[in-house]
């Protein structure tokens, strides 16, 4: 289900803005379908599972590069959505996904991006119903928060209080690009029905500028007696980089727990002006 969080808007929400119609479409159209082909069990739980299926039509004459990412969950959260409480800080603000690989440019997908100009630590939060159990997390970023290179605000994202994780630089992330990074796992009390979220950054440690920016939270619960399985810290996107053929269908299944809340698709093109489409379908909610 969809969530309606509280928050401030301060410039121009590129998510809500109306684009006229001869400029939204792409070279690409990505869509549900039914598939049988062969499915990849994604972070399929339980043996009781569902098989959904996704298909990019490139309508181009010519072989077009992208990045394909497939994540289910139970609660996904744009980032973007939650609340400065101190907006005249002048820190924060709602601005397109940040695409450095693509000469400085920007995807129209709306994030939550931080420019640190002075010392200090500058948050947004939200609260959102949440059925109760145990949840493992994605958290989708920019960079290597806290890189000195690359200039990668320090970052912490707590949940009801509890830190879910506080990302530091490791050599082999990709600090240039966008990078899922799994958080520990969250206990909501049965009965609580509520999350709390507060997402911090802090500047580097020399003062100088630095940025951030966060896009998405991903949540799945455990499901009976099963076992979250434990990831690395920083998560491969699957499918990841794909060719598309030109004037082609391509198409990809896999299988996710028959009660998952929902399943995303991101595709980003990766050209100059390349455009980032986005897809998802909510299943059951999570009781």
């Amino acid at each position: 289900a969809d969530h309606v969080w509280t928050h401030t808007r301060w410039e121009p929400d590129i998510g809500i803005t109306e684009t006229p119609p001869i400029d939204r479409p792409g070279d690409l159209t990505l869509r549900f379908t039914d598939d049988a082909s062969d499915a990849v069990q994604l972070l399929a739980e339980t043996s009781r599972t569902r098989r959904v299926s996704f298909a990019i039509i490139n309508r181009k004459t010519e072989t077009v590069a992208c990045r394909v990412h497939v994540v289910p969950s139970d609660y996904l959260i744009d980032l973007a959505a939650l609340k400065d409480p101190d907006p005249e800080n002048n820190v924060w603000s709602v601005e397109g996904m940040y695409a450095p690989q693509l000469d400085d440019e920007f995807y129209r997908l709306p994030v939550a991006a931080a420019h640190h100009r002075e010392p200090g630590t500058f948050s947004i939060e939200g609260t959102m119903p949440i059925a109760g159990g145990e949840y493992s997390g994605l958290v989708y970023v920019l960079g290597s928060p806290g890189n000195g290179v690359a200039r990668r605000s320090r970052f912490r994202l707590s949940a009801n209080g509890t830190t879910m994780t506080s990302l530091v630089p490791r050599a082999d992330d990709a600090i240039r690009g966008w990078n899922w990074f799994s958080t520990p796992r969250v206990h909501i009390v049965e009965g609580q029905s509520e999350l709390s979220l507060r997402a911090s950054v802090e500047g580097l440690e020399d003062g100088e500028e630095s940025w951030a920016g966060l896009a998405y939270l991903s949540l799945r619960r455990r499901r009976g007696l099963a076992r979250i399985p434990e990831r690395p810290a920083l998560v491969p996107a699957w499918p990841g980089e794909v060719e598309l053929a030109a004037s082609s269908t391509s198409t990809w299944s896999v299988e996710v727990d028959d009660d998952i809340g929902r399943v995303d698709v991101w595709v980003y093109e990766l050209k100059r002006d390349g455009r980032a489409y986005r897809i998802h379908t909510n299943f059951d909610s999570v009781e």
